[in-house]
């Protein structure tokens, strides 16, 4: 589990991290199915708007798999610190 040390996300709810990786995946699947949704309902028919819509889809999928890349490299750091050696003792 993390710990509220500063420099961490203070707002990170130990009863929400069971749906964490779920709510990101679901965030994720609906901007792509938006995008591809986009391109097969009105093919290739490009408009200055519906760019720019599609880019910041893209820009918030693409944000949305950087956040759990690192929020789970945090989390394993958190698991693991590497300051302890395998007895948990502090170097």
């Amino acid at each position: 589990m993390r710990s509220n040390e500063p420099g961490e996300n203070s707002l990170s709810i130990a009863a929400l991290e069971p749906v964490r990786l779920p709510a990101r995946l679901g965030l994720f699947v609906i901007a792509v199915a938006t995008i591809v949704g986009y391109f097969v309902v009105v093919g290739f028919a490009f408009s200055s708007l519906s760019l720019i819509g599609k880019l910041v889809e893209t820009t918030l999928a693409a944000l949305i798999v950087m956040d759990t890349v690192l929020a789970y490299r945090d989390r394993r750091r958190a698991e693991y610190p590497q300051n302890t050696n395998l007895a948990g003792q502090r170097r």
